[in-house]
């Protein structure tokens, strides 16, 4: 519920309250989001957090955007908010909660506004994320020892991506064919994403004067790049789940309503 109001919030702030509204009918009746929202696993608690950091500097980066300023113009205190969902993530499912929100955030931008910009990110809020996280990871260390770092440092992140005798290794190409039954009902509009993707970033280089073309421009762009970036690293990833594609929904979701 926390999710959908989320994205509910971030589409009617950038491209209005019909988007916003078909937006979230969509999420809320995709078979994946469902599914998982009854399971009691942390997956779903981890995609809201991860999802709330997302839409935090997005809201903000669209604003910036519009009246043709560069993401450096973004304030200093929605870093601070940002930092403080991302360090929640953290506690919630380890060092991946800083992984996820930073590779959106920085593909984003480099689409938008080119590769120095990614330098804009690099603001004292994620401060607060360590702040929050530290003393927990801190504590399990003195008390786990050897055997925590074991687990949850080598096992549960460095191994689930690059492979071990331990983990249930998939293929590549397991996202592209697990997504289609995970994003039913609406996985049927995959060609219209592909048109989606070729009108934004390959045939459109004019620059709409219009205030409400440009703020539809900027979230189907930043939609599309949510989407492919996390399917990529999730797929580059040993170490897969459906549960994985949880955070993907939103951005698919957004880009079909608009």
């Amino acid at each position: 519920a926390v999710t959908a109001a989320i994205l509910f919030a971030l589409a009617w702030d950038i491209v209005g309250p019909v988007v916003a509204g078909v937006q979230l009918l969509l999420l809320l009746s995709t078979y994946g989001f469902l599914r998982h929202a009854a399971d009691g696993r942390v997956d779903m608690l981890f995609c809201t957090l991860v999802c709330a950091a997302i839409a935090c500097w997005l809201r903000a980066a669209a604003r910036v955007y519009v009246i043709g300023l560069g993401p450096e113009r973004i304030p200093g205190r929605i870093f601070l908010a940002m930092g403080s969902y991302v360090g929640l993530a953290v506690l919630a499912k380890g060092p991946l909660g800083v992984v996820l929100p930073f590779i959106v955030m920085s593909s984003i931008s480099i689409v938008t506004w080119g590769r120095a910009s990614v330098f804009s990110l690099l603001r004292p809020g994620w401060i607060v994320a360590l702040l929050i996280a530290l003393p927990w990871y801190l504590l399990a260390a003195a008390d786990g020892g050897k055997s925590f770092f074991e687990r949850q440092i080598l096992f549960e992140n460095l191994s689930r991506f690059v492979g071990g005798e331990t983990v249930n290794a998939k293929p590549f190409w397991f996202y592209f064919k697990e997504f289609w039954g995970h994003a039913a009902p609406w996985s049927v509009l995959g060609p219209l994403l592909l048109l989606a993707l070729y009108r934004t970033c390959v045939t459109s280089n004019s620059t709409p004067t219009d205030r409400s073309n440009v703020q539809q421009k900027f979230a189907l762009r930043a939609g599309l790049v949510w989407f492919v970036s996390l399917i990529v690293f999730f797929s580059l990833s040993a170490g897969k789940r459906s549960a994985y594609l949880l955070p993907l929904l939103p951005a698919l979701t957004l880009v079909i309503a608009i």
